[in-house]
C-alpha cells in the first residue's frame, strides 16, 4: 500500500493552507486503511451503479465486460470458469456538497505527505470529480489558486484540465489573476483550451 511513486517519492511535503477541518482526514485516513476506501463514494459512472450477476454455467470471455475478478485483463482472452455469482459493489452518487472539493484535496495532500500510493491514486480521481461537477463554485475558485501556488504537477494537472473545458471561468476575475501573474498556468491552459477545440 505504500509505494511511493515519483511525486510520492518527492521527500518535500506539501502544504496547503485551506483550513479544512484536520480531524476528518484523519477519521477518514482510518477508515481507508481497513477498507480501501473513504467516504464520500464516487461513482465514475451513473451505468456503474448496477449490479452484475454471471452464470457459472455460460462460459464467457472478460473482453468485453471484464470480471471483477480479471481486473487487469490478465485472462480476457480464455473462456472464464471462476465466475459463480459476482455482484458488483452499489455506491452512492455524487453528494451534491462543493465541499467534496476540498475534502478529496484534503486527502490527496494526506497521501502525498504520508506516502500511501492507494489513497494518494484514489483522492485526485474523486478531487478531478469533485472539480469537473463543482467547477463553478467559490471551493473550486480557492483550491485552485493555493494549488497553483504550490508544488504539486499531480494536482495544478487537475486544475488545467478543468479550467481549460469551461470559457466561462475565464472572465471570472480571480482566474484572469492567476492567468496573468502564472505564465506557466496559462500556458498549459492555453493548450489544453487548443486541443480541445482541434477535436
Amino acid at each position: 500500500m505504500v509505494a511511493p511513486g515519483p511525486e510520492l517519492g518527492n521527500s518535500s511535503r506539501i502544504e496547503l493552507d485551506f483550513h479544512a477541518p484536520e480531524p476528518q482526514p484523519l477519521s477518514l485516513l482510518v477508515k481507508f486503511l481497513y477498507t480501501g476506501d473513504y467516504e464520500p463514494l464516487i461513482l465514475p459512472d451513473p451505468a456503474d451503479n448496477l449490479h452484475y450477476e454471471y452464470d457459472p454455467e455460460t462460459l464467457h470471455t472478460c473482453e468485453d465486460d471484464p470480471c471483477l475478478h480479471h481486473p487487469d485483463m490478465s485472462q480476457a482472452q480464455s473462456y472464464c470458469q471462476q465466475c459463480a455469482r459476482v455482484i458488483a459493489p452499489t455506491y452512492p452518487p455524487y453528494a451534491s456538497c462543493e465541499d467534496q472539493v476540498r475534502l478529496h484535496l484534503s486527502m490527496a495532500i494526506v497521501g502525498m505527505n504520508y506516502h500511501i500510493d492507494n489513497l494518494f491514486r484514489m483522492a485526485i480521481d474523486k478531487f478531478k470529480r469533485a472539480c469537473e461537477r463543482f467547477w463553478d463554485t467559490d471551493a473550486f475558485e480557492y483550491v485552485a489558486e493555493k494549488i497553483i501556488n504550490n508544488n504539486s504537477p499531480t494536482l495544478k494537472k487537475v486544475i488545467v484540465d478543468v479550467v481549460s473545458q469551461h470559457e466561462t471561468l475565464f472572465t471570472k476575475q480571480k482566474f484572469q489573476q492567476m492567468l496573468k501573474t502564472r505564465p506557466g498556468f496559462a500556458y498549459h491552459v492555453l493548450i489544453k483550451y487548443m486541443e480541445k477545440k482541434r477535436r
